[in-house]
């Protein structure tokens, strides 16, 4: 008995049942499989049977002793002394190999716990009842594909606008926050000769103008401080709605900003032993 014997035996007693049992192996077993789509919904691909294998499950042996007895013309009990001296030559072979061609059906393998699986080749056809049959490709017009792409691009835009009302609306938040917080500006003592005071300046006319100055100073850091936050989230807005535009610039930004860094922070040899 040959590995190619035993492979035909086996596709041939699949084709009309549902299981065959290797006394000392295993059992091969066909299930149906239903139509189905394919994963781009494009195509109908009809029913099939799928061919797999299961070391712990048994079943009728005599189903495929009868079988070689017919193939080989030997007494049952010669058929069963050979085909069990072939399945041990076939498992050791299995156990140092890891996998073994049945020819017309597809690959036994082994785990490197020695568990035993099968891959079926992807032409092999064991469903009788489905001969004939093809897959149907579904045709999509091209006014569907059209719409399809637009609703797509629409649906990525109305994000992109969400994304940015809602950066928008937090800088809105952030700058109430930052006019809601009173900034206290120290105001250093000046060791200066005392100024010259004339005769229609008095205290009251000088406090005064103190406080209007300080007031000032005051709204101006408030303002400045305002117009970096936003200018910075705005920057952060224009760089996130027109990412796909500008990604040569950013590279280009990145790397210069890290070879500046490299210049501050490293000298020629410790660069050239870093790879830079």
């Amino acid at each position: 008995m040959d590995i190619n014997l035993f492979a035909r035996c086996i596709k041939e007693l699949i084709l009309v049942n549902d299981k065959v049992y290797v006394p000392g192996m295993g059992c091969f077993l066909a299930e149906l499989m239903p139509a189905s789509f394919s994963d781009k919904g494009t195509t109908i691909n009809p029913p099939y049977r799928r061919l797999f294998f299961r070391v712990n499950q048994k079943d009728d042996e005599e189903l495929l002793f009868n079988k070689l007895t017919t193939e080989v013309r030997l007494s049952v009990k010669q058929v069963q002394i050979e085909l069990q001296e072939f399945v041990e030559k076939l498992c050791a072979e299995l156990n140092k190999k890891k996998s073994i061609v049945l020819p017309e059906l597809g690959i036994l393998r082994a785990t490197a716990q020695n568990d035993y699986f099968f891959v079926a080749n992807d032409d092999l056809d064991i469903y009788s009842d489905g001969f004939g049959l093809e897959p149907i490709s579904i045709k999509v017009s091209k006014k569907q594909e059209s719409a399809v792409e637009a609703d797509d691009s629409d649906e990525e835009k109305e994000a992109e606008v969400e994304v940015a009302s809602e950066v928008i609306s937090e800088v809105q938040v952030l700058v109430e926050e930052v006019k809601a917080v009173d900034v206290e500006v120290p105001v250093e003592e000046v060791k200066t000769a005392a100024p010259v005071r004339r005769a229609w300046q008095d205290d009251d006319y000088y406090s005064s103008s103190m406080e209007e100055s300080n007031k000032g100073d005051v709204s101006i850091m408030k303002s400045v401080i305002i117009a970096i936050i936003i200018s910075i989230i705005l920057f952060f807005v224009v760089i996130y709605v027109f990412r796909d535009d500008l990604a040569p610039f950013s590279e280009k930004v990145i790397s210069g900003i890290d070879n500046i860094l490299n210049d501050i922070l490293y000298t020629d040899e410790e660069l050239k032993l870093l790879g830079k």
